[in-house]
């Protein structure tokens, strides 16, 4: 099954799906991997829309998709050339 999600991203809906049931930690994983492969663009809608991560500290504070993603775009670590 992991093959589908390597070879296309329409596999990831299939794949996440029938992993979803036994581990919540291997579908993680797998979305990570597919995310880094395929990118954003490829993650259906349905399942970024209710995206949301829960501050630690910070009571009531929740962190979106498009926070989450300019987070990302700013730790950039690759060489800047100083």
């Amino acid at each position: 099954m992991a093959a589908a999600v390597v070879s296309s991203p329409s596999g990831l809906p299939r794949l996440t799906q029938a992993a979803c049931a036994p581990a919540r930690a291997a579908v993680a994983v797998t979305g990570c991997l597919a995310g880094a492969v395929y990118g954003l663009p490829a993650i259906p809608a349905r399942w970024t829309g209710p995206l949301h991560v829960p501050v630690p500290g910070w009571p009531g504070r929740v962190l979106r998709l498009a926070e989450l993603t300019d987070m990302a775009g700013r730790l950039d670590f690759s060489p800047s050339g100083d």
